[in-house]
């Protein structure tokens, strides 16, 4: 499809119904988390970035390296509508705990932790 602005991306997140992400080196789940907010049920690879954001049932799936276990989660999803828009709710809401300024705060409090415990 070619190179897209990261501000067009969401676009696709929001047409998609399930992100299935197979790779095992995204360890931070940022892509994840993008589609994750544009409502989209996740598939995905038992990986570090992954696993951070997604619990197993609830905002999608995790699953082992497997061809045959990863695609029998998204046909799972296909065939199950209500379970799928379940996980799409489950999926943005998670997404939401991410946002830039839900972020901001919790970063904001950190740093005051820290300015404190130092004091002592």
């Amino acid at each position: 499809m070619g190179w897209y602005p990261r501000e067009e991306l969401v676009n696709f997140y929001k047409i998609a119904e399930i992100f299935v992400f197979a790779s095992t080196t995204e360890t931070q789940g940022l892509v994840t988390l993008e589609a994750m907010a544009g409502e989209c049920a996740v598939v995905a690879i038992k990986a570090p970035g992954s696993m951070s954001l997604i619990e197993d049932g609830k905002e999608g799936f995790l699953v082992e390296e497997n061809p045959e276990e990863f695609s029998k989660k998204v046909e799972l999803l296909l065939n199950n509508p209500e379970l799928l828009k379940m996980m799409q709710k489950n999926a943005k809401i998670k997404a939401q705990e991410f946002s830039i300024e839900k972020s901001a705060i919790k970063l904001e409090e950190l740093y005051r932790e820290l300015i404190k415990n130092k004091e002592k």
